[in-house]
């Protein structure tokens, strides 16, 4: 994690959680390195296991808060791409039907 190569980390905790399904910190470090390969719906899942094993758990709630976050930005960012094409179509058809 610290090399910030987020392939082989979500690798090494896979290879972890296959040895024990109900490791904590193997699931928020692959969580982690989901984030880091712009995987993010990936990460919110360990991330949400992670707070089934432990509800406490300050860093896991901490990273699902920026995961909502992500998610937040891209429908916006969805949101406004459909709106502007949207638009651009409905323009083109009174130009069209216009004429």
């Amino acid at each position: 994690m610290k090399l910030k190569n987020n392939f082989e980390s979500s690798t090494a905790a896979t290879q972890a959680l296959e040895l024990d399904p109900t490791n904590e910190k193997a699931l928020f470090r692959r969580g982690q390195a989901f984030l880091g390969l712009k995987e993010p719906k990936l990460a919110c899942n360990d991330f949400a296991k992670c707070l089934e094993l432990d509800p406490n758990n300050s860093a896991a709630k901490a990273q699902l808060a920026v995961w909502n976050k992500i998610q937040k930005e891209q429908l916006q960012k969805e949101k406004k791409i459909y709106a502007n094409m949207f638009d651009k179509f409905a323009k083109m058809d009174t130009q069209v039907n216009g004429n």
